[in-house]
């Protein structure tokens, strides 16, 4: 089972350093850019978060993320 997930809370992901530089490479905006102050202590998923802002994150990009995270083991 990986490590994480799309199904991690964004928080988790922010805090580990090797999930936050994936997002930063995949989602550079949702780190660093306008969302980053909204987002980065939400206990929720980017999963949930997505059926609030559909549309917001690229498909592609979500799947991309996905991988990357899957990666880590």
């Amino acid at each position: 089972m990986a490590k994480f997930s799309l199904d991690t809370p964004v928080k988790d992901l922010i805090a580990d350093p090797e999930s936050a530089a994936i997002m930063r490479e995949v989602i550079p905006d949702l780190i660093d850019g306008p969302m980053a102050g909204m987002v980065k202590d939400l206990p929720m998923s980017l999963n949930a978060i997505m059926k609030y802002a559909a549309g917001q994150i690229p498909e592609e990009k979500l799947k991309e993320l996905e991988e990357k995270l899957a990666a880590l083991g």
